[in-house]
């Protein structure tokens, strides 16, 4: 299923929405690419900063977002770098929380948000 980002530039972070369907396992490459143009945005922007604004349709599948997130580096990540991810589907609380595990095991500065409000004031701080 397609995908697509849509990133504009706040005043201290990339916001980037998040569009389509979800992530499957056939789609991890293009949705690598995906999240480069959102490091890559934030490094010719001199921030340091995103917040990702998950609005993607259908279930969260674990294989994909595991892939994702294993290797930051290949993503174009930096150890610099923040990141507030946005969901609105209340019931993939779980697999959220198995998400953070995983960032957490990386090093990355990532949490997930249920609510954009405490998703930018966590960002703003972090």
């Amino acid at each position: 299923m397609s995908f697509e980002v849509n990133l504009s530039i706040e005043r201290k972070y990339v916001r980037a929405l998040l569009t389509g369907g979800r992530i499957q396992s056939a789609d991890v490459e293009a949705a690598k690419g995906l999240l480069r143009k959102i490091c890559d945005a934030c490094e010719e922007n001199g921030l340091t900063k995103a917040m990702v604004i998950n609005a993607l349709e259908g279930p969260l599948n674990h294989s994909a977002s595991f892939q994702l997130i294993d290797n930051p580096e290949g993503l174009g990540w930096r150890p610099h770098l923040s990141a507030a991810i946005v969901y609105d589907d209340k019931d993939a609380d779980s697999y959220y929380r198995f998400n953070a595990l995983v960032a957490a095991k990386r090093g990355l500065n990532m949490r997930f948000f249920s609510d954009e409000n405490q998703a930018r004031r966590w960002l703003l701080t972090s």
